[in-house]
């Protein structure tokens, strides 16, 4: 009989055929390893000694457990726990390993809808964004950067990951590849970020390009030393923010990946295709921004219905007007909650069985 460690090497073997990242077949060996550690303190070393109540076990004091900073780890680390046991021993099941599948009845924890990040206005975006100087090289190539994140909604690791040869700017469309057996995804881009981008191809990266080799040169994004680097961005940022003179803690590279789909949202635009755009696979993730589209409404509600106001202006027609476009928004997101809802609850049963 192969030991625990032994058929561990062989499921991560498995998913690396499969196309699985790098990252997550690290993270999925380090929660095995824990749960194998957890099972050798118990002095279990044959894999058809595991049971249901072991699996539950190691889940329950995963959940009670203080990590190194003395807070309990979230519900998302124990699920992704409970979903590495999964594959872990569905893959022994089918391999004839087991014979049991212990971890049929093994279920997720539901989770708290996430609060949104922090995000930009649609003023400080765009003073952020005007910040960024044209007339140097390293500010076309910022103004370029920063102008595709907030046209596509990307998240900073696609931004350092994008290719040239991904780039399509005569049908304003970039592809964000994804690892094997993964669905490539097509973004479009605006026309503001078609024109930094030519401008930063044609006046800054058309020189930078010929210091380096054909691996360096195929990434969009260079500066004079390479690729450019998560520590370059957050320098950027840092600088842009200070410039313009917005004060908010914690914006980053995620907030204007946010910001986008805020705004979006906030423009009638369909959570469906937001969370095409975002690359979400569930809605439950894409539901943070709905609360942030409410809060809105009712930030606008409150400036214009008369009785909210200290003094009380004539109620003209062009006024009701907006009260009735108001309404039926507010109507439309509470049908798009009930929805989500809905949806989330659904995901959660298929995910329990």
């Amino acid at each position: 009989m192969k030991s625990l460690r032994m058929l561990l090497l062989l499921y991560l073997e498995h998913i690396a055929g499969l196309g699985y990242a790098k990252s997550t077949a690290e993270l999925t060996k380090m929660h095995l390893e824990k749960f194998i550690s957890c099972l050798e303190r118990e002095n279990i070393t044959d894999v058809r000694e595991i049971t249901e109540n072991e699996l539950k076990g190691f889940v329950k004091e995963l959940k009670n457990t203080d990590t190194r900073y003395k807070r309990k780890f979230s519900l998302s680390t124990v699920n992704r726990s409970v979903c590495c046991l999964k594959g872990f021993f569905n893959y022994l099941y089918l391999s004839e390993n087991i014979f049991i599948n212990p971890v049929e009845e093994l279920s997720l924890y539901e989770k708290e809808i996430q609060k949104a990040k922090r995000i930009f206005t649609l003023s400080e975006i765009k003073s952020f964004l005007d910040s960024i100087a044209e007339n140097t090289k390293a500010g076309l190539r910022d103004r370029a950067i920063f102008e595709l994140t907030y046209s596509s909604a990307l998240r900073l690791s696609e931004v350092l990951n994008l290719k040239l040869e991904d780039i399509n700017l005569k049908e304003r469309v970039i592809i964000l590849r994804q690892a094997k057996g993964k669905k490539d995804r097509y973004i479009a881009i605006n026309e503001m970020a078609k024109k930094y981008l030519n401008l930063y191809i044609e006046k800054v990266r058309s020189r930078d390009e010929k210091k380096f080799n054909n691996d360096v040169r195929s990434f969009l994004f260079l500066t004079t030393r390479g690729r450019i680097t998560k520590s370059y961005i957050s320098k950027k940022i840092k600088l842009y923010l200070k410039k313009c003179g917005i004060e908010k803690k914690d914006l980053s590279m995620h907030s204007i990946r946010h910001s986008t789909a805020t705004h979006l949202l906030e423009a009638g635009a369909s959570i469906r295709y937001v969370q095409e755009l975002l690359g979400h696979e569930s809605l439950d993730t894409t539901k943070i921004y709905t609360h942030v589209m409410m809060e809105s409404l009712k930030r606008v509600y409150k400036i214009h219905h008369p009785r909210e106001n200290a003094s009380y202006e004539e109620i003209t027609e062009e006024y009701l007007n907006d009260v009735r476009k108001l309404k039926e928004k507010i109507e439309e997101r509470k049908a798009i909650n009930e929805l989500i809802d809905k949806r989330i609850q659904d995901f959660i049963i298929e995910k329990g069985k």
